[in-house]
């Protein structure tokens, strides 16, 4: 089964790269919201 990237992913992997570099940090990549790293972790476990 392939990997799908979700439109949420999609939008943090933009704004990370679209960070200058000084400025990133592993942040950038995780969930906003605890409902949204929920969200995920249900997501995962349907694949």
């Amino acid at each position: 089964m392939p990997n799908w990237i979700t439109d949420e992913e999609q939008e943090r992997i933009r704004k990370f790269a679209a960070t200058p570099r000084h400025r990133r940090g592993p942040h950038f990549l995780e969930p906003e919201a605890e409902e949204d790293a929920d969200d995920q972790e249900e997501e995962l476990a349907r694949r």
